[in-house]
């Protein structure tokens, strides 16, 4: 029988066990009462001093990870305080280390990446010195700089930690299957986050076998990693095989019956809606995200990390039905939850801005954007450094925004440096630098700088094809990007060569019924319109909405695409009535998904204009213009070429109504847009010039009609010693109604051929014919010599 002491001593090491276990367990509250219960009876039953400390110490530790675990990180760094200076009265150093160890943890999960690192450094140190390279305590800090490694996305260096502590635990005699379990865990996740999925299931799977040897076989740790499987088969796009392994995890969970925690539950329904989603199941995948939405603010209440992170979820399926103001409320409710529990300087925080900047870009809002992705970029160069591929990241999706505001030098500096950190740190053969190179090509596109552009997407085409095969959706979007480049060189065959190329492999891996297989019918709706043949376009843009029309809602933005581009083939023959019909429900469209502000509205406003341009409703078509034109100053600012656009197809219909004087406005508004520009527009400007020397001929200003025209002419001679691959983009072209380079020759020389007769009274015409056209000083001279006589003729009228 046992004595009052040994009984005492006995409670004590029941309800440390006790609390151990429910710990393990996540039963937090639990493991907490039987932490503070051992500590309670410790002060009583333990005597000796040293003895004491060492109990104490090792409990305070279990209190502060179960205050981690909990993110309750304040209660969690004062318990570390009090063990590390019960570590230091008994000079015990093993003890000291693994203080370290665990005051690294909370400050790595406070964000705090590299004091947490630091702390677990100096831990090792200790450990080694103490126990050599071969123990299960240094394994384990090699363990938690693995985990530090991860949670900073160096993904590689994390491989490395783990390996060295699973080599360790393999060579070593003893029960150490739930610590070699928990080693595969991590091994597995690491290689999943770098896409290295085959070999990620291989030690998910080593990791199951021995949960199942040595757990219930309806643990939830044995029901977590067949969610991970799962999430695996998600990402191979193997959908039946990952809803059957999320099914054996839930399955895991509802034998548990009470037993199992809810918040599990809630994990799994995060899967099960991942796979829905990833299906374009957008409606099943919100009903289970909301469930675990449900659960968790009803367990953790609404301020906690796991519900700002089902919040995040829930933003990401609006964003990818594009609806992205409703994404963007949801969003901001998980980043409000992260700040608040994690401070600014946490890459979950950093992550959240990064997606919020996503949101603004695609609803044009690219000041927005800008400083999203900039508070994003900061807070990661604060917790990775700048050496670091998440960086590159960034610099590359803040390049995307400055081409699309037309800032392509700031826009090439980023996806340079994003280019630069990728090569230094992985290579040339990387999946990345292949997607760097087609950014870099995305802005030569968009200097019309094809040639080059060239060169940059066959660089990201050889190495997609090296790394995953040329039979691969990666390099099928390559093919497509190459074919949008030949389609602006004007070379369509070409250009539906390349995009059959990409439609025939995205046909054989995703099947007839794909989003992808929607956008490359688009395309070649695209190259087939601009061949002239609009039977064909229109065959091409009705598959691709009949496709969107059965993934997605009637009122998606990807609907509106194609009945926009039908609508355009309608206006290419001349079928107004039906184009206007089609254009406006592509404005209601847009008007109902991204509000009365946005880019596309803008450009709705234009299309409809067009159209009451040709039906010579010049009215209603300045007023649509004028809403594009308040659309496009908001977002875009006073300097941007499609404000010069509008100012352009404006200044044309006070032309047609005959209010010269608000035409030259207009007119001379874009050409000082245009002026200032880094593109090369000289095709516009020579368009407008002409424009202008028009209105001054209707008002009889013919000397300054004339010296228009000759701008216009000088212009045209420069032209004409460019490639094809510097003229204007075909959107831009398409965007306002203009004339083709040979017309605008001949209107500039019709306009100088009658105004040098209406200046020159008494000079015949075959003396105009003799003057050299080239010659500025006997033209000029010409026409100060009759405008001094005072001997102008008027001209007609037409």
């Amino acid at each position: 029988m046992m004595n009052k002491r040994q009984n005492e001593i006995f409670q004590l090491q029941s309800q440390q066990s006790a609390g151990e276990y429910d710990l393990q367990e996540k039963h937090y509250q639990k493991a907490l009462c039987h932490f503070l219960q051992a500590l309670d009876l410790s002060d009583n039953v333990i005597p000796d001093d040293t003895e004491r400390f060492q109990i104490q110490c090792d409990l305070y530790l279990n209190i502060a990870t179960t205050h981690r675990e909990q993110n309750q990180f304040m209660p969690a760094r004062e318990f570390i305080q009090e063990a590390i200076v019960l570590a230091e009265k008994v000079q015990d150093k093993l003890r000291f280390a693994r203080c370290l160890d665990h005051r690294g943890q909370i400050k790595t999960a406070q964000g705090l990446h590299f004091e947490g690192l630091d702390d677990v450094h100096q831990s090792l140190v200790v450990k080694r010195q103490l126990l050599g390279e071969a123990n299960d305590c240094v394994a384990v800090s090699y363990q938690i700089i693995g985990s530090i490694y991860f949670i900073q996305h160096k993904y590689e260096e994390a491989l490395a930690m783990f390996q060295k502590s699973l080599d360790i635990r393999l060579n070593l005699s003893g029960d150490y299957l739930i610590k070699l379990a928990h080693l595969y865990y991590n091994i597995g996740d690491t290689y999943f986050q770098l896409t290295n999925y085959t070999d990620a299931k291989i030690v998910y799977y080593k990791c199951l076998n021995i949960r199942l040897q040595v757990l219930k076989p309806n643990h939830f740790d044995i029901s977590k990693i067949y969610n991970k499987i799962g999430s695996v088969h998600i990402e191979e796009g193997n959908y039946n095989d990952a809803i059957l392994m999320l099914q054996k995890s839930r399955n895991c969970l509802s034998s548990q019956q009470l037993q199992s925690p809810d918040t599990d539950i809630a994990t799994l329904n995060h899967n099960i809606a991942t796979v829905h989603h990833y299906q374009y199941k957008y409606e099943n995948a919100l009903i289970l995200f909301r469930k675990a939405l449900n659960t968790r603010i009803k367990i953790l209440g609404r301020n906690h990390l796991d519900v700002a992170e089902t919040y995040y979820n829930i933003a990401h399926v609006y964003f990818d039905q594009c609806k992205y103001e409703r994404a963007l409320h949801i969003y901001e409710k998980a980043f409000h939850i992260q700040f608040e529990k994690l401070g600014i300087i946490n890459s979950i925080v950093a992550q959240t801005y990064y997606k919020i900047g996503e949101v603004q870009y695609h609803l044009g809002r690219y000041k927005d954007a800008l400083i999203a992705y900039q508070e994003s970029l900061d807070i990661q160069l604060a917790t990775v450094g700048n050496h670091h591929l998440d960086i590159a990241i960034l610099y590359n999706d803040i390049g995307i925004v400055y081409e699309l505001q037309c800032q392509y030098d700031k826009a090439l500096d980023m996806h340079q440096k994003a280019l630069d950190i990728q090569l230094d740190i992985v290579g040339e053969n990387y999946l990345q630098v292949a997607y760097s190179y087609n950014n870099i090509g995305n802005i030569y596109a968009g200097q019309s700088k094809d040639r080059d552009a060239l060169i940059m997407y066959e660089k990201s085409l050889k190495i997609k094809s090296q790394l995953l095969g040329k039979n691969n959706l990666e390099t099928a979007c390559t093919y497509s990007n190459i074919g949008l480049v030949y389609a602006h060189q004007g070379e369509f065959m070409r250009a539906i060569d390349m995009y059959q190329k990409a439609i025939d492999i995205k046909l054989e891996i995703l099947g007839s019924h794909h989003a992808d297989i929607a956008t490359l019918y688009n395309n070649l709706g695209l190259a087939y319109s601009n061949q002239a043949d609009y039977d064909e376009a229109l065959s091409m843009h009705r598959k691709a909405l009949f496709i969107r029309l059965d993934l997605l809602d009637g009122q998606d933005l990807k609907v509106a695409q194609s009945t926009h581009n039908i609508a355009n083939i309608y206006y290419c023959q001349g079928r107004y009535d039906d184009a206007l019909i089609t254009y406006q429900n592509v404005l209601d469209i847009q008007l109902n998904m991204l509000g009365s502000c946005h880019l596309d509205v803008a450009k709705s406003y234009n299309n409809i204009a067009n159209v009451y341009s040709d039906q010579l409703n010049y009215e209603d078509a300045l007023t649509m213009y004028q809403n594009c034109l308040n659309i496009r100053l908001k977002l875009l600012g006073d300097n941007h070429y499609d404000v010069a656009t509008v100012y352009y197809n404006a200044g044309t219909m006070y032309f047609d109504l005959q209010q010269y004087d608000d035409a030259t406005v207009m007119y001379r508004r874009a050409l000082t847009i245009l002026q200032q520009l880094e593109v090369n527009n000289d095709i516009f400007k020579a368009t407008i010039y002409d424009r202008i020397a028009l209105v001054y001929n209707k008002q009889r200003q013919f000397t300054d009609a004339v010296a228009m025209s000759r701008q216009a002419s000088n212009l045209l001679s420069i032209i004409q010693q460019y490639d094809s691959s510097d003229d204007e983009t075909i959107d831009n072209q398409r965007e306002r109604k203009s004339k083709s380079l040979n017309d605008i020759a001949i209107l500039s020389d019709e306009v100088c051929q009658s105004l040098l007769v209406s200046l020159t009274n008494g000079v015949e015409p075959d003396q105009i014919n003799q003057i050299d056209a080239n010659s500025d000083e006997e033209y000029d001279g010409l026409i100060m010599k009759a405008a001094n006589e005072g001997t102008v003729n008027q001209t007609s009228d037409d």
